[in-house]
């Protein structure tokens, strides 16, 4: 239980006040773009650099208005170290394979990502924000899953989203990462609106996630399934567990036609390309291991792991092919060196307490529930997340970013930290 107790200073509500009234409308297109990622659908958005322009309009309005504390930034030790593991990815720049690439990498690509979780953990300071964050997420998470169903295509058996972002095991990374916030809104309290907006994204992405073919998708999907009833038994009826099983035996109804069945259940494992092939995952974990025991204090420099595993290859008298790690544990690892993923394993440990604290809080009875609710779906949610980490590339991604920030901020709340008042309102609107 933390112990932590709020100031509730007239003077620094005023200042707070002052400093996100612009911060109050920009912060939720914020992360629209950085979630939901319209740019990668509608092409003509594309040259604008939405993402980057946006970022830069922050950092201007927190200069300006000022507001932003480095000393309350940096008070909580999952800040601390977030810090550290970027100073390593910093400081590993000059041992890097190519300094250029990582360089690169750190400052354009991680750099957005440090500045977003820190901006995200002071601002969201309030249940109000926090409440609204979730809504903002909650469109994220339709407009994605909406827009990848209608402008997805098949490709080699494999359903492609729209632009160039992410693959059909990214996909599903995705849909994972913001599915918590989808079963959130199915509150009996919400409106008709949020929970259609909830409703529809959640079906999409079960549909999703069935046609996609990542098999990685589907075992995260099922482990966050049977997760999510361990951590919910007490709370789950009957009749929800029929409903569920009637919805999803529909969908595999409907779209059965799409659904590759003998890929899901691996039938021909022993001649699967993973298992067998040069390029298969299990010789990618392999020469990255060893990659990663060639240079265990600095690492190769964060996205050099392509280029380091070609020419690992070429010593080796095998095509020099460059492919990502497909295990986010072992890119950090390899990239950044042992003092690196023990930074990021340090993190996950701390997000993963966060939630499980939040869900057996006593603090706060108006909104407990609520906060125990979320707690609770965002833990399973998490565990999802991981457990697609261990095949996709997504060490550095804004969606585990998301969940760091998250578990911070309901830590904050469940802590005491937080304000049960709105910017403009004498109410407490509910999420």
């Amino acid at each position: 239980m933390w112990t932590t107790k709020p100031d509730h200073s007239l003077e620094w509500i005023s200042q707070e006040r002052k400093t996100t009234g612009m911060l109050d409308f920009i912060f939720p297109i914020w992360t629209f773009v950085l979630i939901g990622r319209p740019q990668d659908y509608f092409r003509f958005l594309t040259p604008y650099r939405l993402a980057l322009v946006v970022t830069i309009i922050i950092l201007f309005l927190i200069v300006i208005l000022g507001g932003i504390s480095v000393k309350k930034i940096l008070v909580g030790k999952e800040t601390k170290l977030y810090a550290v593991f970027f100073m390593l990815l910093f400081l590993g720049i000059p041992f890097a394979y190519d300094r250029e690439i990582a360089f690169n990498n750190v400052a354009v690509l991680f750099m957005g990502n440090l500045i977003y979780y820190l901006i995200f953990i002071q601002y969201i300071d309030s249940i109000f924000k926090f409440r609204k964050m979730l809504f903002t997420i909650l469109l994220c998470f339709f407009f994605y899953s909406f827009f990848t169903l209608i402008g997805g295509h098949y490709t080699g058996g494999r359903y492609f989203t729209y632009g160039t972002m992410f693959d059909p095991n990214d996909i599903v990374y995705v849909l994972i990462s913001l599915f918590p916030i989808g079963i959130f809104f199915l509150k009996r309290d919400m409106s008709i609106l949020k929970k259609g907006l909830a409703i529809t994204s959640v079906i999409i992405s079960i549909i999703i996630i069935l046609i996609n073919g990542s098999r990685a998708g589907i075992l995260s999907f099922g482990t966050m399934v049977l997760y999510s009833i361990i951590v919910f038994r007490k709370q789950i009826k009957f009749k929800y567990i029929i409903i569920s099983l009637i919805i999803f035996g529909s969908l595999i109804s409907i779209y059965s036609e799409k659904i590759d069945y003998s890929r899901y259940l691996m039938l021909n494992i022993k001649t699967d390309y993973n298992i067998t092939s040069e390029r298969g995952r299990l010789a990618i974990w392999k020469n990255g291991y060893q990659i990663f025991l060639s240079n265990p204090i600095t690492g190769v420099g964060v996205g050099c792991f392509p280029m380091v595993l070609g020419d690992f290859r070429e010593k080796k008298n095998l095509p020099p092919i460059m492919q990502a790690a497909h295990n986010s544990y072992l890119e950090i690892a390899a990239e950044t060196g042992i003092f690196g993923i023990i930074m990021y394993f340090l993190l996950i440990y701390y997000c993963f307490r966060n939630f499980r604290r939040c869900r057996h809080n006593q603090f706060q009875p108006d909104y407990r529930s609520d906060v125990e609710l979320i707690a609770g779906l965002l833990q399973v949610g998490f565990v999802g997340l991981l457990v697609n980490s261990l095949f996709l590339s997504q060490g550095y991604s804004t969606f585990i970013t998301l969940y760091f920030a998250l578990s911070v901020t309901m830590k904050n709340i469940c802590s005491g930290n937080a304000y049960e008042v709105a910017p403009v309102s004498t109410g407490h609107p509910r999420c």
